[in-house]
């Protein structure tokens, strides 16, 4: 192959990969209320973290890139579940609910994994790629929107300031 064909995959590798991966600074966006079911059918309204920081992760499980966060924000979760933080994961798994709760205990999830309704993802979305990740403050007010996966470091230096 071409030196010049080689560099013209890189680049177009280089620009699909950075057009999947952004962080998107919100104006202070009110971070709309739901309720949903958890995976013991309990159900948990945003509302539930008024004043604490809240990591919201729209995930699923066939998705390589949201698996790879999950032991970041496993540890994230003990690290700072006294600090008025929490993270809730939502699901956009379709059919076998069962799926989700292996898989919750497959990576021994220790927060909140919901269920999405439909509703609760157009709302904040529409969610077109996953992970798809929004910061909410005390306030209640969405300060970012991420969009592919991050490393713990990146979510440490978002989450730490609002705490």
């Amino acid at each position: 192959m071409p030196a010049r064909n080689i560099l013209f995959l890189l680049f177009a590798g280089t620009v699909l990969f950075i057009g999947c991966s952004q962080a998107v600074e919100n104006a202070d966006k009110k971070a709309p209320d739901f309720s949903l079911q958890d995976i013991n059918n309990n159900t948990i309204a945003l509302s539930n973290y008024e004043g604490e920081v809240i990591i919201l992760n729209f995930f699923a499980t066939w998705c390589a890139p949201c698996r790879i966060e999950i032991p970041d924000f496993i540890e994230l979760a003990n690290e700072y579940s006294d600090r008025d933080f929490a993270i809730i994961g939502i699901s956009l798994d379709r059919g076998n609910i069962d799926t989700v709760r292996d898989f919750v205990d497959k990576y021994n999830i220790n927060y909140p994994i919901l269920f999405d309704d439909g509703i609760v993802s157009n709302t904040y979305g529409p969610i077109h790629s996953i992970p798809t990740t929004f910061i909410i403050d005390k306030k209640g007010n969405i300060v970012q929107t991420i969009i592919g996966s991050r490393r713990k470091d990146f979510f440490e230096d978002v989450i730490k300031p609002l705490l």
